[in-house]
């Protein structure tokens, strides 16, 4: 369903616009008694101190409660950037996101962590025991995980692998350790599964994301799709209770289908970094239901 320039336009926290509609049965929400866990993907925030952040954080907070969102699932790159940034700034913008999550929230959390929440892994003195730093503000005890909810198993996957010899420090793979375990947790399951990435697994919008097309050949970083994709897709055929996965990183928007599973990179809260919109995309949250029988919706709101 393509956007009008009334989704984008109209006032009000309610606004919701069906962009990347997705269900996995012809069959109608009125049509069905089941309830739907509701669940706010709120990615790529970027956080900093100052009126224009603090002010659309809170309008997108109390969209996602207006709607009843049920969980919100934070997507990672929540603070502004700890990449490059020195550690006292840092620590402004995290005391900014715990002052506003205890004002403006009261849903669950649950958080995925992102590269730009990282300390320093852009910079010479880059150490990977700082991401323990982001566990700790997160208050998380590991970076990958499960929950269960709503008849369903919700799959929460690190993207950010330490990687010193690239200028940016990380690339998008999950490693042996997380990959064996991610196994495991859908070979013990038989609820349908829905995944959280900070980085998509798979993605068209990547492509997009700076002129990779230079040269002869397409070209997406490997800081910009997960490099373990075959593996990752090889893993899901294994497994169709995996519905859909869900990502954020690159601020534009896609929904693939692949092998049965629907990906979907659901765009910015902070948009073009709190610039307006970033290649036609505003900034939005996306809301997602998913039904105890399998079945679920992805829409974008434009808060």
């Amino acid at each position: 369903m393509g956007l009008t320039r009334r989704d984008i336009l109209v006032g009000g926290a309610s606004l919701c616009a069906g962009v990347g509609l997705s269900t996995l049965s012809s069959a109608s929400e009125a049509e069905s008694d089941l309830q739907p866990l509701r669940v706010a993907h709120l990615t790529d925030i970027h956080l900093r101190p100052g009126k224009l952040p603090e002010e659309s954080l809170a309008r997108a907070l109390h969209s996602a409660q207006e709607l009843g969102a049920d969980l919100i699932v934070n997507g990672g790159d929540v603070i502004f950037d700890a990449l490059n940034t020195d550690r006292s700034q840092v620590e402004r913008q995290w005391k900014t996101l715990h002052r506003l999550l205890k004002a403006e929230s009261s849903t669950p959390w649950l958080h995925v962590v992102g590269n730009h929440d990282i300390l320093g892994w852009s910079t010479p003195k880059r150490e990977p025991g700082t991401k323990l730093e982001t566990l700790g503000q997160l208050e998380l005890s590991k970076s990958f995980y499960s929950v269960e909810r709503g008849g369903w198993k919700i799959v929460v996957l690190d993207s950010i692998e330490y990687a010193p010899q690239r200028s940016s420090g990380y690339l998008a793979r999950l490693g042996w350790e997380q990959l064996e375990w991610f196994e495991r947790e859908l070979r013990q399951n038989e609820l349908p599964v829905c995944v959280f990435s900070h980085i998509p697994i798979l993605s068209a919008c990547a492509y997009f994301d700076g002129p990779n097309e230079e040269g002869d050949n397409w070209s997406v970083p490997g800081e910009w799709m997960h490099l373990d994709a075959r593996a990752v897709k090889d893993l899901l055929r294994g497994h169709p209770q995996v519905k859909l996965c869900l990502s954020g990183h690159i601020h534009l928007v896609d929904n693939l289908q692949y092998h049965g599973v629907s990906y979907f990179c659901n765009g910015a809260v902070c948009g073009n970094y709190w610039q307006g919109s970033l290649q036609g995309f505003p900034p939005a949250l996306a809301l997602v239901e998913l039904y105890p029988d399998g079945r679920f919706r992805n829409r974008l709101v434009f808060y």
